[in-house]
């Protein structure tokens, strides 16, 4: 793997621990998942290998934060996402805006 390759993945890794509950509201947006199939859609869509406790841990604070909901099943703990959540997930457009506009600045 090239140092270009090497940037571009710890950036990307990065933006991911900085704003992965966003990401993961992302996700449950299109259905409910148990913590296993959350963590495989960012193992796909991100290529980026977390630590198991990384996404419960964040899961349980959005779960406090009333972003997501659990529920169980015969297949473990399904979460979904709640009305708050889905408010929250709404800004992601306006939330990119300001990144857009805020890297300059901290990195110019």
């Amino acid at each position: 793997m090239c140092l270009k390759e090497n940037v571009e993945l710890s950036i990307q890794e990065r933006i991911l621990r900085a704003f992965l509950d966003l990401v993961i509201l992302r996700i449950l947006l299109h259905q409910p998942m148990t913590a296993y199939e959350i963590d495989n859609a960012l193992l796909k869509k991100f290529g980026v290998k977390r630590s198991p406790n990384v996404v419960y841990t964040k899961l349980a604070a959005m779960e406090r934060k009333e972003l997501i909901s659990c529920a169980h099943s015969k297949h473990g703990r399904i979460y979904s996402i709640t009305e708050k959540g889905r408010k929250r997930a709404s800004n992601i457009p306006s939330i990119i805006e300001e990144i857009q506009r805020s890297a300059p600045i901290l990195l110019g």
